[in-house]
C-alpha cells in the first residue's frame, strides 16, 4: 500500500508537469476530469477525482491518506459562491501531522502599480474580482496555518502551448496604446523548479514568494521581439479608454522582483527572460491533458 506524503490539488498545467518530476507512489494528484484521472493513472500516478467545492469528498480524500505532510493547492477560487469555500473544506480535514502547505496565487494581488517594482513585502491592492478572491483565500489559509503556509504568487504563465506568442499567432493578443506598460511572466518549468527546490528545502520558507523571471519588460518591446523573431502579425491595439473600461488584466502595470526566491533557494531561472522562453511557447505540451 502506498503512503504518499504529498498532495497536489489540481492536476492542471503546472502541477501535472511537477508530477513528472516526482516518484509515483509518493504523491496524490487530484482532478475534476474523469478523462484526466484515467490518463494520470496510466502514467502510474495515484489520481483522485474530487472537487474542492464538495465538503464530504474533500474530507474523505484527506482521511484516505493520513501520511500526508505537504499539500500544494493550485485550484482557483470558487466563483459561484464564497471564494474561500474550497480552502475552508481543506482546512477542516487537514491531517494533524501536516508540515507545510503551498498555495499558488497570483501577482495580480498587488494591483495596478503604474510600473512600480513590487516585492513580497508590497501591500496587496487588488482591483480585479479574481485577484480579490485570491487574497481572501491567502488570508483564510494564513489564519489557520500560520508559518506552515508559503504563498507562491505567479506572474503570467508561459510555456509549451501557452503565452504571448500563441495569443499573437491566433490574433487574440491586444497591445495597449500606452507604451509604458510592463509585462511579467514565469515559465512553467521554472514554477516546477522552484516548487521542487521548496519541497527539498531544509529550512523554514518565507510566507510569500514571487515567481517571475528576471526581466519585467515593456509590452511593446516584447511584442516587437515576437514579431521579428517569429514573423507574427501586428496585434490589434487597444486604446486607453477601452483598456480602463474593460478593467482587465491588461491594466496591470507592475515590475515584479524575484530576488527573494533566488536568494532563499539559491535558484537560477532556466528561462530568465522572454527571449529564452519565447520559442518554447510554440512547442506542444507533452502531457496534452
Amino acid at each position: 500500500m502506498n503512503n504518499p506524503t504529498l498532495l497536489l490539488l489540481g492536476g492542471g498545467y503546472c502541477l501535472s508537469h511537477l508530477a513528472q518530476h516526482l516518484t509515483p507512489g509518493t504523491f496524490v494528484l487530484t482532478t475534476t476530469s474523469a478523462e484526466k484521472q484515467e490518463a494520470f493513472t496510466r502514467l502510474g500516478y495515484t489520481a483522485e477525482l474530487v472537487s474542492l467545492s464538495e465538503k464530504t469528498p474533500v474530507r474523505e480524500l484527506l482521511h484516505r491518506y493520513p501520511s500526508l505532510e505537504t499539500v500544494i493547492d493550485s485550484v482557483p477560487p470558487i466563483h459561484n459562491g464564497s471564494p474561500t469555500q474550497g480552502a475552508e473544506h481543506i482546512i477542516a480535514a487537514l491531517p494533524p501531522n501536516l508540515l507545510r502547505f503551498f498555495y499558488l496565487s497570483t501577482t495580480g494581488v498587488y494591483g495596478k502599480r503604474d510600473g512600480e517594482w513590487v516585492t513580497e513585502e508590497s501591500s496587496c491592492t487588488p482591483f480585479l474580482d479574481r485577484s480579490r478572491a485570491r487574497v481572501a483565500v491567502e488570508q483564510c489559509y494564513r489564519a489557520v496555518l500560520g508559518d506552515r503556509l508559503t504563498v507562491f504568487r505567479l506572474s503570467g504563465i508561459c510555456g509549451p502551448g501557452r503565452g504571448m506568442g500563441p495569443r499573437m499567432k491566433r490574433g487574440a493578443y491586444r497591445l495597449p496604446s500606452e507604451t509604458t506598460r510592463y509585462t511579467n511572466r514565469i515559465h512553467r518549468d521554472d514554477i516546477t523548479g522552484v516548487l521542487l527546490a521548496s519541497l527539498a528545502a531544509r529550512k523554514p520558507l518565507p510566507p510569500v514568494f514571487n515567481l517571475n523571471d528576471d526581466e519585467p519588460t515593456l509590452a511593446s518591446e516584447v511584442v516587437r521581439f515576437y514579431r521579428e523573431r517569429f514573423s507574427l502579425p501586428e496585434p490589434q491595439e487597444i486604446t486607453n479608454e477601452e483598456l480602463h473600461r474593460e478593467a482587465g488584466r491588461l491594466t496591470l502595470n507592475q515590475r515584479v522582483s524575484n530576488a527573494l526566491v533566488k536568494e532563499t533557494l539559491s535558484y537560477t531561472f532556466r528561462y530568465p527572460s522572454y527571449r529564452e522562453s519565447a520559442a518554447t511557447e510554440f512547442e506542444s505540451d507533452e502531457m496534452s491533458l
